[in-house]
C-alpha cells in the first residue's frame, strides 16, 4: 500500500512515513522469503537458490529503472509505482500460496 501511496502527495512527512513502512517491510520480507525457500531446497542445492536470487535481483537493478522511466514517460507517472505494487502484491499471494513443508 505504501508503494501505490507514495506519489498521491507530496508532504514530506507523508512521504517519510510511507518511505519507512515500506524499507521495513521489504527489510522483514526478504530475510523471511529467503528462508521459505530455502526450507523447501534440498541441503545440496542451496548454493543455487543463493546463486539464481542473487542473479534476479541483479537483473532487477538492471532492468527496473529502465522500465520505470519507459512506465513514467509513455504511459504515467503513477504507472511506475503502480507496477511495483502490482508485482510485490503477485509476490505475496504466491508466497502465501507456498504451503510449509513438515
Amino acid at each position: 500500500m505504501c508503494y501505490a501511496a507514495a506519489p498521491a502527495t507530496t508532504n514530506l512527512l507523508v512521504v517519510t512515513a510511507g518511505a519507512t513502512c515500506a524499507g521495513l517491510g521489504y527489510a522483514l520480507a526478504v530475510p523471511a522469503w529467503n528462508a521459505l525457500a530455502m526450507d523447501r531446497i534440498p541441503p545440496g542445492g542451496r548454493s543455487q537458490l543463493l546463486g539464481a536470487v542473487a542473479t534476479v535481483q541483479g537483473a532487477g537493478l538492471a532492468v527496473g529503472p529502465v522500465v520505470g522511466g519507459y512506465l513514467w514517460e509513455h504511459i504515467h507517472p503513477y504507472a511506475p509505482f503502480a507496477a511495483g505494487a502490482v508485482l510485490l502484491l503477485s509476490a505475496t499471494i504466491l508466497s502465501l500460496c507456498i504451503k510449509p513443508r513438515r
